[in-house]
């Protein structure tokens, strides 16, 4: 975003398709190519709270048509997973950012890598 104009444009929408858990930093690795952060720093979150698996999110990402810019408001600040935004973002129109075909076969072999559910 846009930090001195305190705006943000928001052009994608993402769906959690499934919640995996994972306990073991084997597994964590294997995740690798599927995840942004460095095979060190995802371990770390495992490890956070070790009695507590790591919960993966497979999301199914969408281009919106129309790209929208909204005012970053103070109630947005801070560490945040999730939050609810003030004004709406229209999704019609939504084209996924991967082909279908693509999609399912990433998903599987997360899920492989994940081992049996």
């Amino acid at each position: 975003g846009d930090k001195d104009g305190g705006t943000v444009t928001i052009s994608r929408y993402a769906r959690v398709t499934d919640v995996l858990q994972v306990t073991e930093p084997a597994t964590v690795a294997a995740l690798s190519p599927y995840y942004i952060w460095t095979t060190s720093y995802a371990e770390e979150r495992l490890n956070w709270r070790p009695r507590s698996p790591l919960y993966v999110l497979l999301l199914r990402v969408y281009r919106l048509a129309h790209p929208r810019t909204l005012p970053v408001l103070p109630a947005y600040a801070g560490c945040r997973s999730w939050l609810d935004l003030a004004e709406g973002v229209p999704l019609a129109g939504l084209t996924p950012v991967l082909p279908d075909a693509e999609y399912e076969e990433r998903t599987r072999q997360i899920k492989t890598a994940t081992g049996p559910s």
